[in-house]
């Protein structure tokens, strides 16, 4: 989490933008599909949010000496994430694999979805193809393409979605985007294949204008035998320059000659200029200028400027008053990072709040999510200044009054100096254990392996342990070696290879 500040529209538009899914999904990714329901100011921060993410997932891997995201692997659910880089250190394959059988005490593992991704020369994001498990025909078969372009500065240019059919890629839907001298978002439009007119219509476009590079007001044309059905949004600033107002106008004239309130965001801040505060109003048909309460959301923050509560309360007009909807409560390290996530909820609109689910991370606060390569698009759930390493989802029974822990989820990071090549290796199934090991670890190799050699690396990507293993059950002493999480490479014939972590207690 860092100390900057989503405003509501924003908010609402990660959670309506980012695949989060079920709550203990053990993969969480942005999702660029923009919801129907998106107001002026969340269509402009969803174009701006694909370019941070762009540039957060691909041009940071550039750097060939930053850590891997090389699994996510949830601890009791039989599936798991792998993932596959190019020399640049950037992702290129993330495979979706289910537990299919279990050999020799060895789970055996399936691909069931791989994403396959591209970059142009300079580290952006190209794209990536999403291909799914046909069992018809026990092969992967492709199914979604995701392409981007960009210009000359970074900033993507268009994002269009094919589909595969009959063999071939079929367009889809898209975004295109203008910007202009200074980089600011200029234009964004929606268009979406026309398979009778074979050719692509548009659904919608916004423009926008500034003021000193800040956004001052913005028109949506939305598109059905004619451009029609305008939203004018205008965007108010204190002496502060901090956003304090937004208002939505719509118009269903094709001359745009009157229009009717649509929506308004009114933001507050406190003295360190974090916002404290936004309501939302609808507007009452037929007037520009009335507006009845809608949502508010209230926000506290510790004293390095972190947010620890949010609160939503709607607002019931019959009484005028505001109650209790739902809350969210963090608890932060001096980092920033979020060690718990609890989410409450008011089961009626006098009742308190009940705590229904927690999510609790744990960091390795040794390593910078942004000097560590990640696939595109890809989120723990939030920002965090250090990598995560473990989640847990605690599930509240509301029946029962108990806690349970639904999922716990690890994830392993991988130096790339020990990563070899998967253009020649094929995968070698052995048997580490115990796993976390003390003193002794025990290495048994499988299938017609004889003998092999196993190496071991510490957090940095040293080689701290090389030693030959043989057929028979070897042993590796690690009496010598500090407490912690260590990287091993196991290499049979030249072509066998397993990799993976021991943990030294």
């Amino acid at each position: 989490m860092t100390k900057y500040i989503y405003s509501t529209a924003m908010l609402c538009l990660l959670a309506a933008t980012y695949a989060l899914g079920q709550a203990n999904s053990a993969r969480l990714k942005f999702k660029e599909i923009l919801p129907d329901s998106a107001t002026s100011l969340e269509v402009f921060d969803f174009v701006n949010n694909i370019n941070a993410t762009n540039h957060a997932g691909a041009k940071i891997a550039l750097t060939t000496n930053a850590l891997r995201l090389d699994s996510i692997v949830p601890s009791v659910i039989s599936e798991k994430y792998l993932y596959k880089y190019n020399a640049n250190n950037q992702a290129i394959e993330e495979d979706r694999m289910t537990q299919t059988a279990v050999a020799g005490g060895i789970p055996q593992y399936h691909v069931q979805e791989k994403n396959i991704y591209s970059y142009d020369s300079v580290g952006n994001n190209t794209g990536w193809i999403t291909q799914v498990w046909d069992t018809a025909t026990n092969s992967l078969v492709n199914t979604t393409n995701f392409a981007r372009t960009y210009n000359q500065i970074g900033k993507v240019t268009s994002a269009i979605t094919y589909y595969y059919s009959d063999n071939a890629w079929k367009e889809q839907y898209g975004y295109l985007y203008t910007y202009d001298s200074l980089g600011n978002l200029a234009t964004f439009k929606e268009i979406r294949w026309n398979y009778y007119g074979n050719n692509w219509d548009t659904q919608f476009i916004y423009s926008y204008t500034y003021n000193n590079n800040k956004l001052t007001n913005s028109l949506l044309y939305v598109y059905y035998s004619s451009y029609t059905n305008s939203v004018k949004t205008t965007y108010q600033y204190n002496a502060q320059n901090q956003l304090i107002e937004v208002v939505d106008l719509w118009s269903s004239s094709p001359t745009l000659s009157s229009y009717t309130g649509h929506y308004k965001n009114t933001y507050s801040y406190n003295v360190a200029g974090l916002q404290t505060e936004c309501i939302r109003y609808v507007g009452v048909p037929g007037s520009v200028s009335n507006w009845v309460p809608e949502l508010k959301w209230t926000y506290e923050y510790n004293n390095l400027g972190y947010k620890t509560v949010e609160i939503m309360q709607k607002y019931n007009k019959n009484i005028n008053s505001w109650y209790n909807y739902d809350k969210r409560n963090y608890d932060v390290d001096i980092n920033g990072n979020v060690l718990l996530d609890a989410y409450s909820y008011a089961p009626t609109t006098t009742s308190p709040w009940v705590c229904m689910s927690k999510r609790q991370y744990v960091y390795d606060t040794n390593t910078l999510t942004a000097s560590t390569s990640l696939p595109p698009y890809f989120l723990y759930g939030f920002e965090s200044l250090n990598i995560v390493t473990a989640r847990l989802y605690h599930q509240f029974n509301e029946t029962t009054s108990t806690w349970s822990i639904s999922l716990p989820v690890n994830y392993f990071y991988t130096p790339p100096s020990i990563v070899t090549s998967t253009k020649t290796a094929s995968t070698l199934q052995a048997s580490l254990f115990p796993n976390p090991a003390t003193n002794v670890l025990n290495v048994q190799l499988s299938g017609n392996a004889t003998e092999g050699q196993i190496s071991l690396y510490d957090a940095q990507g040293r080689r701290v342990l090389n030693q030959s293993v043989s057929a028979q059950q070897s042993t590796l002493d690690l009496q010598a070696l500090p407490q912690g999480m260590y990287f091993y490479r196991l290499q049979t014939d030249g072509q066998k290879l397993q990799t993976g972590k021991v943990v030294k207690l």
